[in-house]
C-alpha cells in the first residue's frame, strides 16, 4: 500500500469516527400535496480525480450518477458508477456498476422491490456479474434524524470469468439462484451533512458476495457537497491468484439537482 492510499484510509477513518453520530432516514413517500409543489425527480452527479507526477506518475478517477423518481406509490432509483486507476501509464483498476431498483409502496414503512444489477471489474478475474432480485423491504424504525431499513429477496445471478483466469473449480461461469439480504442505515448530523451505511449480502449455493459501503456527505456551498466513501466487497470464491476482498476509498465533489 503506497503512502497516498494510507493517507486516504486514515482520512476516511477520521471522518467515520467524527460522524459516527450522524443520522438520516429513508426517503419518506411523497404525498400528493408535496408533489404539487416539488418535482418528483431528484438526483446528483459526483466526480473525483487525483493525479501525481515526478518519480511516479499515478492517476485515479471516479464518477457517479444517481437519479430518483418518486410518486405517491412508486419509487425508482438508477445509479451509475465508474472507477479507474493507473500507475506509470499502466491501468491497475477499472470498475463499472449499473444498479436499478423499483419500489412499490405497501404502507409508510413497507414496500415490494425489484432490483437489477450489472457489474464489471476488469482486475477481479470476473468479466462481469449480473443479477435480478425481487423481494420485500421494511423500515424497522424512523426517528427524527435516523432510520434503519432491511430488505430480503430472491433472484438469479450470472457470473462470467475473464477468459485468461480460471475459477477455483475450473468453471468459467456461474449461474445460480440467490437470496438477497440488506440493511440500510441513514443518520443525519444536520441539514448540511449525513452518513449512510449500507450492507448487502447476495448468497447462492456456489458464490456469496457481500458489499459494505460507508458514505459521508457534507455541504460545501449551494448544491455542491463533498462526499467521502469507503466501499468493500468480499467474494467467497474467486479465480486463482485473485483476492477475496476488494476495497476503495474515494473523495468526490457532489452536485445535487
Amino acid at each position: 500500500m503506497n503512502k497516498l492510499n494510507i493517507l486516504l484510509l486514515i482520512l476516511a477513518m477520521f471522518i467515520s469516527k467524527t460522524v459516527l453520530a450522524v443520522e438520516g432516514s429513508f426517503d419518506d413517500w411523497p404525498t400528493e400535496e408535496e408533489l404539487k409543489d416539488e418535482s418528483p425527480w431528484k438526483g446528483d452527479v459526483q466526480f473525483g480525480y487525483l493525479m501525481t507526477s515526478g518519480n511516479t506518475e499515478t492517476s485515479n478517477m471516479s464518477g457517479e450518477f444517481n437519479i430518483n423518481y418518486g410518486t405517491v406509490n412508486w419509487r425508482h432509483l438508477l445509479s451509475l458508477r465508474g472507477f479507474s486507476s493507473s500507475d506509470d501509464d499502466n491501468t491497475t483498476a477499472e470498475h463499472y456498476k449499473i444498479d436499478f431498483q423499483s419500489d412499490k409502496k405497501i404502507d409508510e414503512d413497507s414496500y415490494y422491490f425489484g432490483n437489477f444489477l450489472y457489474e464489471e471489474d476488469h482486475f477481479s478475474g470476473f468479466d462481469y456479474r449480473t443479477s435480478a432480485t425481487f423481494g420485500y423491504g421494511h423500515r424497522l424504525f424512523n426517528r427524527e434524524k435516523t432510520s434503519l431499513g432491511t430488505e430480503i429477496g430472491i433472484g438469479y445471478r450470472k457470473s462470467e470469468v475473464t477468459p485468461s483466469d480460471v475459477i477455483l473449480d475450473g468453471d468459467s461461469s456461474e449461474d445460480e439462484a440467490i437470496i438477497r439480504l440488506a440493511a440500510l442505515y441513514h443518520w443525519e448530523i444536520a441539514k448540511d451533512r449525513s452518513l449512510d451505511a449500507d450492507l448487502t449480502v447476495d448468497g447462492g449455493e456456489e458464490l456469496t458476495i457481500t458489499n459494505f459501503e460507508l458514505s459521508f456527505v457534507t455541504l460545501v456551498v449551494g448544491n455542491l457537497s463533498f462526499n467521502a466513501t469507503y466501499a468493500a466487497r468480499y467474494t467467497s470464491r474467486v479465480p486463482v491468484d485473485k483476492e477475496n476482498l476488494d476495497s476503495v476509498v474515494s473523495l468526490k465533489l457532489l452536485y445535487a439537482f
